[in-house]
């Protein structure tokens, strides 16, 4: 029996009405040569009952039964060693995939890439687009160009991939142990190892984002899951690099969505003592590390938290407007103000990111949806920034903040508006005919 071009391997647990959607997004794939695994973890809801009745009517259809619930990640590991496709492609079933998907990703393989790479639409369960254009792919290009190490810049959305599969088997790259983490575990070995990769910028999954799922249930054990897989990720980088700038990257960039989740949990009531207690194990697991000096003068997000205990997130973690991310925006001004003026000799090196973090704050969109007092939480930000040792750290080189700060005077408004990216490309300009000048 000839392989099939692509092997699907999707883990089945509880995925609800969606399993619908993606089912036809699967059968109505322009390339045909496919095999479906769907690996049934043991779940409680309708889904295999559906997926079964399709699968008499449908012979690409493989179904493998977990003996008890073994999690997405181990069961994406069994669909690993029972596909036979030439790639292998992993699917969420409450997700979906464009009907050229397959076929536009296995058109790049003619010289056999370990990996091809296509783009992710975050959808609402309605089906509509929610503002956040994939640069991916972009990334990816332009830091191979600069001769950075794939790891550091294909880490996430592992489903927007096809992998060749005798490189998955003779790598040994498998999916992790932490419920949270498996599949930035797996995607981390697979980048770390791959000699190749296409991209493909019109090739598109639609990742819905439902409200309670996984990715938001913020739960004690999703939290040290995090962690766990965190330190699963540089155990496995630990004696396999020789640069150590490759590490210092990619441990700040884990951490940032590390005190990313600190930062969110700090914030609910029934979670805000473990946030404590959850940066605290970050620190002295970074601080165990034998390149610890190195990775303190890399950035002072990491300089912060090693030395000063300090959380400097520099953002929430939502993507969606809403009333809870502007105060955790509020919260972030609050954690930099108070570092700020506990350790005013950092004032000059903290510029940038203080300024970034009031300029969120200030121009969130939904006032008036959520029903914030505008006014009022623009006095408390006024009231925040003239606590810091010297004030015009804010506002240098920043006529907006300067006169917020000095006269309250609130112009973000005109940041997006037709009025403010006219006047932005106007002083663009300006400024570029008196450097010329000079």
């Amino acid at each position: 029996m000839c392989s099939p071009k692509i092997s699907v391997i999707l883990p089945v647990f509880n995925p609800g009405s969606g399993i619908k959607k993606c089912l036809n997004s699967l059968r109505n794939q322009t390339l045909k040569d496919v095999e479906y695994l769907f690996i049934d973890d043991c779940g409680t809801d309708q889904s295999m009952s559906i997926i079964e009745k399709i699968a008499t009517e449908d012979k690409r259809i493989r179904i493998i039964r977990n003996q008890h619930n073994i999690g997405a990640g181990n069961s994406r590991n069994v669909g690993i060693e029972n596909a036979r496709g030439e790639y292998l492609s992993f699917i969420d079933p409450d997700d979906y995939i464009a009907e050229d998907f397959l076929e536009l990703l296995y058109n790049k393989t003619n010289r056999k890439p370990d990996i091809v790479k296509g783009l992710k639409h975050r959808i609402d369960i309605h089906g509509n687009l929610i503002i956040e254009k994939d640069q991916s792919n972009k990334i990816i290009e332009e830091g191979l160009e600069q001769h950075k190490p794939l790891f550091t810049l294909f880490r996430g959305a592992h489903v927007t991939a096809i992998y060749r599969r005798d490189f998955i088997l003779s790598s040994g790259a498998r999916y992790g142990k932490t419920s949270n983490n498996e599949d930035t575990t797996f995607l981390l070995m697979v980048t770390f190892y791959a000699k190749s990769i296409e991209l493909e910028n019109n090739a598109y999954y639609y990742y819905v984002a439902r409200e309670g799922s996984r990715v938001r249930d913020y739960t004690e054990k999703r939290i040290w899951d995090d962690l766990y897989g965190f330190k699963e990720k540089i155990d496995f980088l630990d004696h396999r690099i020789s640069d150590p700038k490759n590490i210092y990257e990619y441990v700040y960039i884990n951490l940032v969505y590390l005190l990313k989740l600190g930062l969110k949990i700090s914030t609910i009531e029934s979670l805000c003592k473990t946030s404590a207690i959850f940066l605290n194990e970050i620190k002295v697991f970074i601080s165990s590390l034998p390149y610890v000096d190195g990775l303190v003068n890399y950035d002072l997000l990491i300089k912060g938290l090693i030395i000063y205990d300090a959380n400097l997130s520099t953002s929430p973690f939502e993507i969606m407007m809403n009333k809870p991310r502007y105060f955790e925006y509020k919260k972030v001004v609050e954690n930099w103000v108070g570092f700020l003026c506990s350790n005013p000799s950092l004032l000059s090196e903290s510029q940038k990111r203080i300024q970034f973090v009031f300029t969120n704050a200030l121009t969130f969109k939904d006032w008036n949806q959520e029903g914030l007092d505008k006014i009022k939480e623009h006095k408390y930000l006024r009231e925040m920034a003239l606590t810091l040792p010297d004030v015009s750290v804010l506002s240098q080189d920043y006529m907006t903040m300067k006169l917020f700060v000095k006269y309250g005077i609130d112009l973000f408004w005109l940041r997006d508006s037709t009025f403010g990216i006219l006047g932005k490309k106007v002083l663009s300009f300006a400024r570029k005919i008196r450097k010329n000048k000079k």
